[in-house]
């Protein structure tokens, strides 16, 4: 069988002789599930998983390597393949944001259902985008005055009818749609941000941190926050530390740069996962002052020093 997005959860447990590495790139793809249309890493990382679980397991679900014990490899030599010239990609002109608009969120969920039949699970998906579009509507995180307010209505009403419809049938989403879920994109920084707090504090989390590290090796211009996750990620892979491990006010800054207005409690210690759990009143700053010190809480101190100029 091949193992899918939607698959993998159920049959994974099934599988017998899984190397570590599988069984911590999956307990990953289980805490960051939820955020796989959210998160352009942790799609990246998960898609990654699957690939490698096809790879070994992919169509022979009971543990054993795709070649039969005793049997030998038998190498044919292929022939070369023509070379064919790969289309030139599109330009990439997608805005780079901290934090993509909820509508353009709901936009990106819409559109995972192209090119899909309209089968009983494709029709649990849609129901699960409609409830949290709703909830987003009443809650007035979209709002009427919404620059894609007339798309919102419109994928409401195609929600509906997926759901309604008896006979399955392919999912096609108009290409405006998909223009606006490309409209959009996390910039890399924020991206290694959210994903590094995704894994703070967790054990068995090497994998993901490997790959986090070598993500961080591509950025070209490394701000202070960078730096102080990749000392993290290194102390974490070469065994010096259990998890990988920050100061709390160095995790409150990071949550500030990748737009999470959440902090914990004073005085409790908790997950990054549970640093979700409370809210925080932000200084909002912006410009260098942000890419400096982050978006702290308004109880934040700070103490400065250095020499007088002497226009001063």
């Amino acid at each position: 069988m091949k193992f899918t997005l939607q698959n993998y959860r159920k049959e994974f447990p099934k599988l017998k002789n899984v190397s570590e590495t599988l069984q911590e790139s999956y307990e990953f793809a289980c805490d960051a599930h939820e955020f796989y249309d959210k998160d352009e890493t942790i799609k990246e990382t998960i898609d990654m998983f699957l690939k490698a679980l096809n790879l070994q397991f992919g169509n022979n679900t009971n543990g054993a390597t795709k070649t039969e014990k005793g049997q030998k490899n038998v190498k044919t030599k292929k022939e070369p393949k023509p070379k064919v010239e790969k289309p030139a990609k599109p330009a990439d002109t997608a805005q780079r944001v901290e934090k993509i608009l909820p509508e353009v969120g709901f936009i990106k969920r819409f559109c995972t259902l192209d090119g899909k039949m309209a089968t009983k699970e494709t029709r649990d998906s849609a129901l699960r985008i409609l409830n949290a579009l709703q909830k987003a509507i009443v809650e007035k995180v979209i709002r009427k005055t919404s620059r894609y307010a007339k798309e919102i209505t419109a994928i409401q009403d195609n929600l509906v009818a997926i759901m309604d419809y008896d006979h399955s049938y392919k999912i096609e989403i108009p290409e405006k749609y998909k223009e606006i879920a490309k409209s959009q994109k996390i910039n890399p920084e924020t991206a290694i941000i959210k994903a590094f707090i995704a894994i703070q504090g967790k054990e068995g989390k090497k994998t993901q941190a490997q790959a986090l590290l070598a993500k961080t090796e591509k950025l070209e211009n490394r701000s202070t926050q960078i730096v102080e996750i990749r000392l993290s990620l290194k102390q974490y892979i070469s065994g010096e530390t259990k998890t990988v491990e920050i100061e709390s006010h160095a995790l409150q800054g990071l949550y500030g740069l990748a737009g999470i207005d959440f902090a914990p409690k004073t005085g409790e210690v908790v997950s990054s996962m549970d640093f979700l759990g409370s809210q925080f009143d932000t200084i909002k700053l912006s410009g260098k002052w942000k890419t400096l010190i982050g978006n702290p809480d308004k109880n934040f101190r700070i103490m400065m020093y250095g020499k007088r100029s002497k226009s001063t």
